[in-house]
């Protein structure tokens, strides 16, 4: 694996349910000086990362680690049944 895909993984692990914004991902997975060369490093390596399985898109330019079925939650039936 490439040590860019291996930073956005470490900094998308903390949040796995939560979707986070590419521009985030460019400005704080690879440190400060990463992202003032190379603002949108990361969208390359993100697109990789969906087309591998391993991040999920929302469609909007945000991302989360892939979560498995048994992670995801299940939605709640109206009425609370």
């Amino acid at each position: 694996m490439h040590p860019d895909e291996l930073a956005i993984l470490n900094y998308l692990k903390p949040w796995p349910g939560q979707f986070v914004a590419a521009q985030q991902v460019c400005r704080q997975a690879d440190g400060r000086r990463r992202f003032e060369t190379d603002p949108k490093w990361a969208y390359n390596v993100l697109s990789r990362l969906v087309e591998g399985g391993q991040v999920e898109s929302d469609g909007e330019g945000r991302f989360r680690m892939h979560l498995p079925a048994e992670q995801k939650r299940p939605a709640k039936p109206a009425g609370g049944q």
